[in-house]
């Protein structure tokens, strides 16, 4: 499959303070993709729990890049996209566990469709039950229903749950990045990850991109893997769900109308306060009849989370110039060719001087 001994898929891990969760990841990885010429590239931000030495100890053959401050879910990815030489680009958390035979199924996918740019697999929770990971792109519509727990009962989400068991592989608006599988062309004519969105938002971005310039983005459900879901972000849940708002401003900012941006606010805000009165009655009750102290403490927090929405403004910012979606997917064969012409180029920067980057002493 790969094309001069070089790597046919580039596996891309961020980790922040999941050391656990990682060495799981990657065993996992090994033992499903013994057979796959592939490179794995970690990028650590910053973590404090040993993340970094135990990859170095462990799994001597991965690429370790160390940041010395979190730069953010993007930036990390793209660190790793730019010196990783697959033609193909996978995208993976720390929390999941690939299953044999998942990548190679999607990879397939890829390679019998030229218009398509990237695939996700069917994620199923550590509790065995199926997660949801492909969804309509958040138009105000579809913000309203998300945010109350409605999308579920719409028919294009029945529909998507009928054909996760069908087998066949369907077209979708975005995956989330848990696991993404992306054509290395894609990434080469549209860039990768927008780094203003430190965390949430960018792989919503980054499939809107590639929607706008034509390619095509699908669901294998035939490929597996599990999915633990926001372990690294559970212990500030405060600071995640104000990031996650934020994230979703940038997003209206850079592809919808100011009337759509202030209408999300709306939304948002809306929500929040319709939640924070839900939350306080809650703990009121239970506050005036002394009971259950730990709903309470977690009742609480949940009002600090509606207020710090309710605070946030979005963002007045320029809307970035939108990408044509003339000839991406017409380049997909000449950009794979420039691939191959630029793997050397990389090889050699690499040996120069990102070696020093990549796995430090």
């Amino acid at each position: 499959m790969a094309h001069h001994n070089l790597p046919y898929v580039s596996v891309v891990i961020v980790s922040f303070n999941t050391a656990t969760l990682l060495y799981n990841c990657l065993t996992a990885l090994f033992e499903a993709c013994a057979t796959l010429a592939l490179e794995v590239i970690v990028v650590d931000n910053a973590s404090c729990d040993g993340s970094a030495e135990m990859v170095r100890a462990a799994f001597p053959q991965v690429q370790l890049v160390v940041n010395q401050e979190n730069l953010g879910f993007g930036a990390a990815n793209n660190q790793a996209i730019s010196i990783a030489l697959g033609q193909y680009v996978l995208l993976l958390n720390s929390d999941t566990i690939i299953w044999p035979g998942a990548i190679e199924q999607m990879l397939r996918e890829l390679e019998d469709t030229p218009a398509l740019a990237a695939v996700g697999p069917r994620l199923i929770g550590g509790d065995g039950k199926w997660q949801r990971s492909a969804f309509r792109f958040p138009t105000p519509v579809v913000l309203l229903l998300e945010q109350f727990n409605l999308a579920r009962f719409t028919p294009v989400v029945r529909r998507r749950r009928r054909k996760h068991s069908s087998g066949s592989s369907f077209s979708v608006d975005w995956l989330i990045g848990a696991c993404l599988l992306v054509r290395r062309s894609a990434l080469a004519t549209l860039g990768a990850f927008d780094t203003r969105f430190f965390m949430y938002g960018e792989d919503i971005d980054l499939c809107y991109r590639l929607r706008s310039a034509g390619w095509d983005i699908r669901l294998v459900p035939d490929a597996t893997i599990m999915h633990l879901g926001g372990m690294s972000t559970r212990r500030n849940r405060l600071r995640m769900a104000i990031q996650a708002t934020a994230s979703m401003y940038l997003f209206y900012n850079k592809h919808y109308t100011r009337r759509d941006l202030l209408l999300a606010a709306l939304i948002f805000r809306g929500t929040a306060v319709i939640k924070s009165l839900r939350d306080l009655g809650r703990w009121i009750w239970l506050t005036l009849h002394d009971r259950n102290p730990e709903q309470r403490s977690i009742l609480l927090n949940n009002l600090r989370i509606w207020f710090g929405i309710i605070a946030l403004r979005p963002p007045l910012l320029e809307s970035m110039p939108k990408q044509a979606p003339s000839s991406a997917v017409q380049s997909a064969g000449s950009t794979s060719a420039v691939w191959l012409e630029d793997v050397s180029e990389l090889r050699l920067t690499r040996a120069r001087g990102a070696r020093d980057e990549v796995n430090p002493l």
